[in-house]
């Protein structure tokens, strides 16, 4: 859809219709009945899934599927970065001048998506990559490696849509709302993880504070967890209740990713680079 057109849209009480629609268990013939035309229409992988399809209640229950014991590997090595989550390489660089590539001929301000000017510094010269979730894909996000979780920052914005056609066309990363996971480890160094919001993303949750997108009144915009979670790689952190986007910032000289093909698949736990020494 063009984005001129998305921005006439209710996009929030759309989405919240979706939402709701999605969480809806009856009639559960026709749950049912959609269940297996999604899985069919998107080539979901059903055997890797924890569950059989009859046994999902409703379509948001079905699209944040945990997977079932072994389905993915870690890599061997302990230094190996994994995957975030599952979906196709959309963009991956270096951070340059404050800067980085959404998508050809579209780049963002990391200051700005970010949420905090002080936090984008320490990214400057350091590897990203961003990962686009499509409806087939698992939508649950994990730890691509170690950390201590130190602080959760909401940036309140518009749910454009992130397909193709709208991130080649706006900044939309910069204009939609997101959550910033921000992480530091003795190894890994200082690392963060956005999940990026959309239309008709029903919502972000992450493990420790549930829902985080919309943002509950009870929640503090910006908040501090004073070093007291930690994670390690293959953890689980957070999901989307409808597909999106997920993207990884590191410290100058931590980590090295490994070249992609533009678009190219990746699946949660594979390996996608290294951490370098300091």
């Amino acid at each position: 859809m063009n984005p001129s057109l998305q921005a006439l849209l209710p996009q929030r009480g759309l989405s919240a219709l979706v939402g709701w629609l999605g969480r809806c268990e009856r009639p559960r013939f026709l749950v049912r009945f959609f269940l297996r035309w999604f899985a069919g229409k998107y080539g979901v992988n059903l055997g890797e899934a924890a569950r059989s399809l009859e046994d999902y209640r409703s379509f948001t229950d079905f699209f944040t599927r945990r997977l079932r014991p072994g389905a993915r590997p870690l890599p061997g090595d302990p230094k190996a970065i994994a995957s975030p989550a599952d979906g196709a390489v959309a963009a991956s660089g270096i951070v340059e001048k404050g800067r980085a590539i959404q998508a050809k001929g579209i780049d963002y301000s990391v200051a700005s998506f970010l949420g905090d000017a002080a936090l984008a510094d320490l990214y400057e010269g350091g590897a990203y990559r961003t990962i686009y979730l499509s409806p087939k894909d698992y939508h649950r996000v994990h730890a691509p490696c170690g950390g201590t979780l130190v602080r959760r920052i909401h940036r309140g914005g518009r749910l454009f849509s992130v397909s193709t056609a709208t991130v080649e066309a706006i900044p939309v990363f910069a204009e939609n709302e997101r959550v910033t996971l921000q992480f530091d480890d003795p190894v890994a160094g200082r690392w963060a993880i956005v999940f990026v919001g959309a239309l008709i993303v029903g919502g972000i949750e992450t493990v420790w504070e549930g829902t985080v997108n919309p943002l509950p009144r009870k929640l503090p915009r910006d908040r501090q967890f004073q070093g007291k979670i930690r994670v390690e790689r293959g953890d689980e952190i957070g999901l989307f209740r409808a597909g999106s986007t997920v993207v990884c910032f590191w410290e100058k000289g931590c980590a090295e990713l490994d070249p992609f093909g533009e678009n190219g698949p990746v699946r949660m736990g594979e390996g996608i680079g290294k951490l370098t020494d300091k």
